[in-house]
Formats: structure tokens, sequence, C-alpha cells
């Protein structure tokens, strides 16, 4: 704000400054900015825009490694997991940072929730991968919200889904649908990376499966 209060006064300074001679004195003699003050809006306006670009360039604050959330499930150690990690860390390093620069304003909300029920505190990080902690994010199938529920599954657990409200878009009220929603097919698996794929692609396909491969 107060840049852009610099920007404008230093602009109707320099129209003042470039017309002066040509405004008639009106009768309240108001006087017009001298040189030295425009000297000095100049002085300003360069330090703001200074600022501004350093706060644009800066490298964005690293984010502090939740150790608890690391070992509160295990993390199966395969080629599709490290070759995650490997994309997570390089490519999309810097989606992933804006990411969880995001949600801090959801984080003690989801772990309150998580812990209440019992799960896993890395839980709280399965919206990095669902939509990037956007309350408002619409996938191609039809899913929307943090937790990018479908409207079936959010109508079953008790959100409020039709023409007029949305509530898959709150957080709080979805966040408590999701941890409820995966405590259930927690349940149902009793195995976490079964129950992630089954929140991510339907309890009925990881049956499935399992029905198929004769594993379980």
């Amino acid at each position: 704000m107060k840049s852009r209060w610099l920007l404008l006064v230093a602009f109707v300074a320099s129209a003042c400054a470039s017309t002066s001679s040509q405004l008639p004195v009106a009768g309240s003699q108001r006087q017009l900015p001298t040189s030295s003050d425009i000297a000095d809006l100049r002085t300003q306006l360069e330090q703001a825009r200074t600022e501004m670009a350093a706060r644009e360039t800066a490298p964005p604050v690293p984010v502090a490694v939740d150790l608890d959330a690391a070992v509160s499930m295990p993390i199966p150690d395969n080629h599709f997991v490290k070759s995650a990690v490997a994309l997570f860390s390089n490519s999309l390093k810097s989606d992933v940072q804006t990411y969880l620069t995001r949600s801090a304003r959801y984080k003690k909300m989801i772990e309150k929730e998580l812990a209440q029920a019992g799960l896993p505190k890395g839980l709280a990080y399965l919206p990095v991968i669902e939509s990037g902690y956007s309350t408002t994010m619409t996938s191609r199938a039809g899913a929307r919200g943090m937790w990018q529920f479908m409207g079936e599954t959010a109508r079953e657990y008790g959100l409020r889904v039709d023409w007029w409200v949305d509530e898959r878009a709150d957080p709080e009220r979805s966040t408590k649908i999701a941890v409820q929603y995966m405590k259930d097919l927690y349940r149902q698996f009793n195995d976490w990376p079964l129950a992630l794929a089954a929140y991510n692609g339907g309890p009925g396909r990881i049956q499935r499966a399992l029905a198929d491969n004769n594993v379980t």
C-alpha cells in the first residue's frame, strides 16, 4: 500500500513539475512542490521499487522437516516410491514448496482432527498430492475441494453438495469427513498404502485388484 501511495504521489508531483509554468495561481495561493520535494519523492519511489523487487526475487522460506509426520506411518521402500521422491525433490520441488507454504493455513486444524481420531500425523500431507491445499480445486473427474471428494462420497458422509452449496470447499467440514473416511478405509484394508490407494481410486477398485491378483 505504501509503495502504491508513493507511485501516485510521484506521478502527481512530476505532472505538476512539468506543467507548473502553465498553471494559473488560484486565489488560495497554494504552493507547488519544489524541486527538492520532487527529488525526495523520487528517492522514496526508487527505494520502494528496490524493496518490491527484493521481495519478488527472494527465495522461498524453507519448510522445516516434519520428523513426527515422517515416522508416523510406514513408508514402502520400492522403486515406485523412490521415483516419486525423486520427482518431488527435483522437477516438482518449487510446486511442492508452494503447497507446503499454503498448508500453514490449515495444518493445525488438520493435525488436531487426525490426533482426535488416532490417525497418523503424516496424513496431514495428503492434500499436497490431492489439491495443493486449494479449497476450490476441481478435477476433470468432478472431485472438488482440498480433499478432492467426489460428490457421491461427500453426500454419503454427510456433506451438502447441490446447486446452492458445496461443502467440499469448506476446509473444516471436509477435513472432518476426510479423517472419518480415511479411518474407515484403514479399518477395511488394515494397511495404509492400500487405504490411501483406495482413497484415491475407490475401495472397490482396490478390492478387485486384490482379488484379481489373489493377494491380501
